[in-house]
């Protein structure tokens, strides 16, 4: 990730450098806390002592957003995102994972993650016994899962992705003695696109490491949906609802305009009919025979 996508220290000794300068000198970062200037720097005070990114988007958390996280309330629902990151995407050449021990989570965790989940593993070393604590290479091994959760994913993705990529370089940075055991996730209801394949969506953010799994995967009776509209001559053009009913409606009242146009065309043949047999009047006519 390129530094300068992350927010720059606008004051002190890492002027204009990223703040993940300032997060490693945690001498100067806690004299910084005590400061009562530093509240002066709202970005930088947030990320620094509430662990949060501050965004434009007051409103990102909507009630379908807390729905899906309050899924995870669900044991099995948090043992199914387990099975999928385990089994696929956490395949360790060292440790052969065995088992889940236990697990906790945390719900709008640090630097803006929809949920922190800690799985603890039974697993096992090849190297055997003298490799690992116990007498049978048994040992514990804690997995960090750190996810966000969108329920509608469209052509705004590049922005999410930003985002993630700096939420991904803070926590490596808070959290760099296991970067070995952290995974990042993307979970994602609903996609529309009108230019990018679901596969390439899964490309774009894996080149970022960042995993996208989609909620048919993970919860029951809630189908994931994936609308992706290709414009070329190739392939139809999947017309949305709202556009439909306005082609209908534009349709009768183009079936309403011919109509009153053969009403007026009618008419004036009328017109020209009684204009016709209309006889001329003389001057008795007007003034009566005498």
């Amino acid at each position: 990730m390129e530094t300068q996508t992350l927010p720059l220290v606008p004051f002190g000794k890492y002027k204009g450098q990223p703040i993940t300068s300032l997060l490693n000198d945690t001498k100067y970062l806690e004299w910084c806390k005590q400061q009562e200037w530093f509240q002066k720097f709202p970005i930088v005070y947030n990320i620094c002592v509430n662990q949060t990114i501050t965004t434009n988007n007051q409103n990102s958390k909507t009630p379908e957003h807390n729905k899906l996280q309050n899924m995870f309330l669900k044991n099995e629902n948090v043992k199914k995102l387990w099975d999928i990151i385990i089994n696929k995407y956490c395949k360790s050449n060292r440790h052969k994972i065995l088992k889940l021990k236990s697990y906790k989570i945390e719900f709008e965790g640090s630097f803006n993650w929809d949920c922190i989940f800690v799985f603890n593993n039974y697993t096992q070393c090849p190297n055997g016994p003298r490799c690992c604590s116990d007498e049978d290479g048994i040992s514990v091994i804690a997995q960090f899962v750190f996810t966000e959760i969108k329920p509608l994913l469209g052509d705004d993705y590049p922005c999410i992705l930003r985002k993630m990529k700096n939420q991904i370089e803070l926590t490596k940075n808070a959290y760099k003695d296991i970067s070995d055991n952290l995974k990042f996730i993307l979970i994602i209801k609903e996609y529309n696109s009108t230019n990018t394949l679901k596969d390439e969506l899964i490309k774009i953010f894996t080149q970022s490491k960042i995993i996208v799994i989609f909620t048919e995967k993970i919860f029951d009776n809630l189908p994931s949906q994936i609308i992706t509209e290709q414009r070329d001559q190739t392939q139809d053009i999947t017309i949305q609802p709202t556009y439909q009913q306005e082609i209908e409606e534009n349709k009768l009242l183009r079936e309403k305009l011919l109509q009153a146009e053969e009403k007026i065309k009618q008419l004036e043949e009328e017109i020209i009919s009684l204009k016709s047999q209309k006889q001329s009047k003389s001057i008795k006519d007007y003034f009566g025979k005498k």
